[in-house]
């Protein structure tokens, strides 16, 4: 699906989204058909209320198609944000370039609470379930 057209992003919690956005970009534990492994995009927000999940083709691991997606949450988002958070230090060019053009202050950091919890959840409960 294009990222314009998908549905709002949707989280565990109700209330407010925060205008703190948490993501990820980087492999998964899990290979598709082909051997090849899973990339996905994870983006919530510091509450917990939005939350969104897209898995990638290695091919679309580029910063053009980050900034397009990010793109398509901000533009359908209830709260728009004025930071965006990341703790991968790996993916801090990929993330700076594709980010640099939206108006949102990006920031490497390791206190990104919610999306490691979200990502120790997935890790537990998703990932080994999936084939």
């Amino acid at each position: 699906t294009a990222p314009s057209q998908q549905p709002p992003a949707t989280g565990t919690r109700e209330g407010k989204p925060s205008a703190i956005w948490e993501l990820d970009l980087y492999t998964r534990p899990v290979t598709n058909d082909m051997g090849k492994k899973l990339w996905e995009l994870l983006v919530c927000d510091a509450n917990g209320v939005m939350r969104h999940v897209e898995p990638l083709p290695s091919s679309l691991i580029n910063s053009r198609e980050l900034r397009k997606r990010v793109q398509g949450l901000i533009d359908r988002a209830s709260v728009k944000p004025t930071q965006v958070r990341f703790f991968r230090s790996e993916m801090q060019s990929m993330i700076g370039v594709a980010l640099s053009e939206l108006p949102v202050l990006t920031v490497p950091t390791r206190r990104t609470y919610e999306l490691r919890n979200w990502l120790e959840q997935r890790y537990e409960n998703v990932y080994p379930a999936m084939p």
